[in-house]
């Protein structure tokens, strides 16, 4: 059964959720209406309505909220919406979705957890982390539905917000796998490393840089790191105090990772934080890769350790890892685990999570 959907998202710039929403607009069975509340003109915004999507941009930060919540409820009904799904943890949104709730009782509505239910509280507060952690609490709670996007995720719903457990299903991200080509006999001088993600001391490119400093230096390497934010200027003072100038590289943000990933070996990923998910490592999956990434958060319900990728649990014990594989002779025996890699990265195909997606929102009617 064909649902009318309507998903509320802050902005559809740059960023994971935008990509998610982008991909699932092109794949899913409902009719989908894709609510920008304080973006104009983003990237993911072109794009789908470049493949016929439909998009509306509120441009709620020019006005009062009653004004927006009237846009709401007109788009609720001139669209016949059936389910209102919130994709991001700002308060505000979560309180739109609940009064259209009261005001459309037939309406069906779920709170999308994107991250750990810590990380949504802390993430660009200040001040009224407290007063977020109750609002998101209780939004959770009296939504029809809650998706997570990992077990790990789930269940820091139920340890911090107290979701109960038979509202939380587990729906697992997904990425067009069918982009990525991989290259398993790939020739070079040396072993190519790359990051790919957002540049936020949080992610960690920082404890992998100090690693690579301490392998040692007659051992041939490279280092790319894919993208930009905040902490770029830090990485790269980092790389000029540790020597590293000529084997590290910042390639700025790029709109074609499958070309970039095809000329890379090994993919390196080690968050601070408890990542819920990781939608980079399937990427890095899908291409053929080598992920050696943090045993932290979702990660381990990605990777299965030395089967499909490699886990580690340290600092000490990433640059034991990378000296191994820096001085095997012979990369290519480590080909059935990224053989492996591309079969698990299937598993995540866009397809497969709209599908998930889908049905999960068919069964709320």
């Amino acid at each position: 059964m064909t649902m009318n959907v309507m998903h509320l998202l802050a902005d559809a710039d740059t960023g994971g959720i935008e990509l998610l929403c982008k991909d699932y607009s092109i794949y899913s069975a409902h009719h989908n209406i894709f609510v920008v509340l304080w973006g104009e003109n983003g990237i993911y915004a072109k794009l789908m309505r470049s493949h016929g999507g439909t998009v509306m941009e509120l441009h709620a930060d020019r006005k009062k909220v009653t004004e927006v919540y009237r846009e709401l409820c007109a788009i609720v009904r001139r669209y016949a919406i059936n389910t209102v799904i919130v994709h991001h943890p700002r308060p505000v949104m979560h309180i739109y979705m609940h009064l259209l709730k009261i005001r459309f009782g037939r309406l069906k509505t779920i709170a999308y957890a994107h991250s750990r239910a810590e990380d949504m509280c802390r993430r660009n507060v200040r001040r009224g982390h407290v007063l977020k952690r109750v609002v998101l609490a209780l939004a959770f709670r009296h939504s029809t539905q809650v998706v997570a996007i990992s077990n790990a995720v789930r269940q820091s719903l139920i340890d911090y917000f107290h979701v109960p457990p038979r509202m939380i299903k587990v729906i697992y991200n997904g990425t067009d796998t069918s982009r990525f080509v991989p290259v398993m006999d790939r020739k070079a001088d040396s072993i190519r490393l790359v990051y790919v993600g957002r540049l936020v001391r949080e992610k960690g490119v920082q404890t992998t840089l100090e690693c690579l400093s301490r392998v040692p230096g007659n051992l041939k390497w490279t280092f790319d790191i894919v993208g930009d934010g905040t902490y770029k200027a830090d990485l790269e003072q980092q790389t000029v105090s540790l020597g590293l100038t000529d084997r590290v590289h910042f390639l700025g943000i790029r709109n074609d990772i499958p070309d970039v990933l095809k000329e890379e070996d090994v993919f390196i990923h080690m968050p601070e934080c408890e990542e819920g998910f990781g939608i980079t490592v399937i990427e890095a999956m899908a291409a053929g890769l080598l992920c050696i990434c943090s045993a932290k958060g979702g990660i381990p319900e990605i990777i299965k350790d030395h089967e499909n990728g490699i886990l580690v649990h340290s600092g000490a014990e990433l640059t034991e890892v990378l000296t191994h594989i820096l001085t095997n002779d012979n990369f290519e025996s480590l080909n059935l685990i990224r053989m492996h890699a591309i079969e698990r990265a299937e598993d995540f195909d866009i397809r497969t999570f709209t599908k998930n997606l889908d049905d999960a929102i068919s069964a709320l009617s």
